[in-house]
Order: C-alpha cells, then sequence, then structure tokens
C-alpha cells in the first residue's frame, strides 16, 4: 500500500461523504462511519475507475470487499495486477 494510493482513496472517500481527510483511515468503515449508501458506492467506484485506471464491476463484490479504504486498495491491487 503506498502512501499516494491510500491518499487517493480518502480523498474520493471525502469528497462523496463529506468527512474531513483527516477523520479517516486504512480501517475506516465506510458505510458506518462514513454513511456511504448504494448511490455513493457506485459514485466511489467511478472516481476509482477514473484515478486508478481500473475496471471494477461493483456486482462482484460483496460489501465486506469493500468496507474499507484498505479492502479498497486490495481490491485496485488485484484489478491492476490481472489486467
Amino acid at each position: 500500500m503506498t502512501t499516494l494510493e491510500i491518499n487517493s482513496i480518502f480523498n474520493i472517500l471525502s469528497k462523496i461523504s463529506y468527512i474531513p481527510v483527516d477523520e479517516i483511515s486504512a480501517e475506516t468503515d465506510i458505510f458506518k462511519d462514513l454513511d456511504i449508501d448504494s448511490l455513493g458506492i457506485v459514485e466511489t467506484f467511478v472516481a476509482l475507475e477514473r484515478n486508478f485506471g481500473v475496471k471494477l464491476n461493483p456486482v462482484l463484490f460483496t460489501r465486506e470487499d469493500i468496507q474499507t479504504p484498505q479492502k479498497i486498495l486490495h481490491l485496485i491491487s488485484n484489478a491492476k495486477n490481472s489486467a
């Protein structure tokens, strides 16, 4: 996990949730702590795809797969490696 990548995820989540970036950590629960709903997840996936240049299909992931920024980063890493 690079600092730049995780900070990019924090910034995306902050913009969508309106929670200050300094209140988001790698283990923040995006559903409980950031109150991101289904529309917010779609926005998050679009922003992640644009920012990281990967294709993510939200239908393929469970809520638990994307529950924290750290888990999101893991998905992005896997998407980059399989491309």
